[in-house]
């Protein structure tokens, strides 16, 4: 494999990088081959905490990409070098203008689709639409939950499924070609996670393909995939009551979620994979030459350091 590639693309996550970085570095230098890492998740930067041997071998790497602005930030803080942005992609349906649902009226339906767990902010989405809704005396939202129930929280979930009432359900799980067309009935996608291990959520591209803005906390990535006021609303994952509060606002001017509709479309398109993985091959395309300019400058700075 390494001896008929001219590029090395490796995909390993948190367990694997930590077994075979040394061996691809190995690899590497033996057959001459420039490797190139796509990070998928948002656990590096805490990985590499401490680990100055892991990030001497990563270094070795010709390029190394991360979803997010933030975390290519972190790498370069903790002495990483040749760390670049790019985003999670994802082939999607994206709807035309014309195909998008617009409502105003009462009750409102929102939903959740992801992993069920509660540092998924499940049960904050559950007890802030029950709150709304008794405080009113009416229903104002609906909550419609997707999504594989996580082997240890089974029990405490079917618990709190057994207790819901009528304008909350678990719609169980959704096949990946069929989101979109689920999503695009709905009024927002509700996404209240501070789940620590947190990357970039691909559930919020489905939402943008079917054109559903996003309510969601500012718990790690979120805000740089979110924008507020445009895409979505976000609120700070130490706000007690941010989700409910946010709710409760929208109610006095329901168009204002329905505004930022043709912007998720939009936003998107950024997420083709084509576009994506644009930024990778650019780098396929500079010659060892370059790479060694590129080397040679990064340890001019750290003598001058």
């Amino acid at each position: 494999m390494f001896k008929n590639s001219q590029n090395i693309v490796i995909l390993p996550g948190k367990n694997g990088l930590k077994l075979f970085a040394q061996f691809f570095c190995i690899l590497a230098k033996y057959y001459h081959k420039p490797i190139f890492y796509a990070v998928v998740g948002g656990w590096l930067p805490e990985t590499l905490d401490n680990n100055s041997r892991l990030i001497k071998c990563l270094n070795n790497f010709k390029g190394i990409f991360l979803e997010t602005n933030s975390m290519a930030a972190s790498l370069n803080a903790k002495g990483l070098k040749r760390v670049y942005f790019m985003p999670n992609f994802k082939t999607l349906n994206i709807f035309g203008q014309q195909e998008l649902v617009y409502s105003i009226e009462e009750p409102h339906r929102l939903c959740t689709f992801s992993r069920i767990f509660k540092e998924k902010g499940i049960e904050d989405a559950i007890n802030a639409v029950k709150n709304i809704n008794d405080k009113l005396g009416r229903i104002a939202y609906t909550l419609d939950l997707y999504g594989m129930v996580e082997s240890w929280y089974e029990q405490k979930f079917t618990e709190i499924v057994e207790t819901l009432p009528a304008y909350i359900k678990y719609k169980g799980i959704v096949s990946s070609d069929s989101c979109t067309n689920i999503l695009k009935n709905y009024y927002s996608l509700l996404f209240p996670t501070y789940y620590d291990g947190e990357g970039f959520a691909g559930t919020i591209l489905d939402a943008y393909a079917a054109g559903i803005p996003v309510i969601c906390t500012d718990w790690k990535y979120n805000s740089e995939i979110v924008h507020n006021n445009f895409t979505g609303l976000v609120y700070s994952v130490k706000e007690k009551n941010g989700l409910e509060d946010i709710l409760t606002s929208i109610l006095d001017n329901p168009n204002k979620i329905n505004a930022y509709k043709v912007n998720c479309l939009d936003e998107a398109y950024k997420y083709d994979p084509q576009e994506a993985v644009k930024i990778l091959t650019h780098h396929f395309a500079i010659d060892n030459n370059q790479y060694n300019q590129i080397e040679k400058s990064e340890k001019d700075d750290d003598i001058r350091k």
